[in-house]
């Protein structure tokens, strides 16, 4: 038999050394390797925002805080903002329509997230009177009922909920813009005789919506002293609540609510606008 020489040894020892180290390509690099550190910092980095957006929306989150079981519910938007009129400046409530009930805002808190101003939600004229002091009673809003929340002051001197004449009251500048009243033509107008019927009817149909005609003393004989006396007495907002505070659609779905600040309230970008409940927990928000 031949001799091992030492060229078979080395070989042997070629076999043996590559028999290693497929075992230890099977088996993967140990533990300690440089990929543990790599997999270690993507899990920390997942758990990091990555970008301002990002931060921007955890810090948003904060602030919005706990959410009211009312916020299925309620919606709040932006009406018109970034004026220099608080009286321009408002806000939008919105209760939908699959609102199991109404909803009692009275005291509801709208603020800021970001400056901390604002201010509770008072109470409103359900029916304003002209002339009187009128009596101020809770905030019920029904489902898909509308409130604008307005920043500046009332220019009647309260907040109400709208109606079916309350357009009469636009003459106070409000907005946004108040909703149109009944016709005059479209009223029970009164006997005029054959002599000025036609002249009454015709001035009658030309009187806008929601207008207090005033006559001159020209007009006044033009139009007969019955006509004449009925456009100055029975067209206005009394008198159209006498005619129509019965109609089963007398009360319409919005309210305008004044907060009272002689000033903006809200930042013109960069904000965060919070509806808390009572319990100061947040009812609706939206930022820009």
């Amino acid at each position: 038999m031949a001799s091992k020489g030492p060229k078979d040894d080395f070989g042997f020892f070629l076999i043996i050394i590559g028999i290693v180290a497929l075992a230890w390509v099977g088996a993967g690099a140990p533990s300690g390797g440089g990929n543990y550190g790599n997999n270690n910092q993507n899990s920390s980095e997942n758990n990091t925002p990555q970008t301002q957006e990002e931060k921007r929306q955890v810090e948003n989150k904060k602030s919005i805080g706990t959410l009211s079981p009312l916020s299925e519910y309620i919606s709040l938007r932006a009406g018109s903002l970034g004026g220099s009129d608080p009286k321009n400046e408002y806000l939008e409530i919105e209760v939908s329509n699959n609102a199991p009930s109404r909803i009692n805002i009275t005291g509801f808190t709208i603020k800021s997230a970001v400056s901390g101003r604002g201010t509770d939600i008072r109470k409103a004229t359900i029916l304003p009177f002209t002339g009187v002091l009128n009596v101020e009673e809770t905030i019920y809003l029904s489902p898909g009922d509308r409130a604008y929340l307005i920043t500046g002051r009332s220019p009647n001197g309260y907040s109400f909920k709208e109606n079916k004449c309350v357009g009469y009251l636009g003459q106070y500048n409000h907005y946004p813009s108040l909703p149109s009243c009944p016709s005059p033509r479209d009223e029970i107008l009164p006997f005029i005789g054959a002599t000025y019927r036609n002249t009454c009817f015709d001035y009658i149909d030309s009187i806008s919506s929601c207008t207090v005609p005033t006559l001159d003393f020209e007009t006044s004989l033009s139009l007969g002293y019955d006509c004449a006396q009925y456009v100055t007495t029975k067209i206005n907002y009394s008198e159209c609540l006498k005619k129509h505070r019965n109609d089963r659609d007398f009360y319409g779905k919005q309210w305008w609510i004044y907060l009272n600040y002689d000033e903006p309230l809200w930042d013109t970008r960069r904000e965060i606008v919070l509806l808390q409940d009572l319990n100061k927990q947040t009812v609706a928000y939206f930022e820009y």
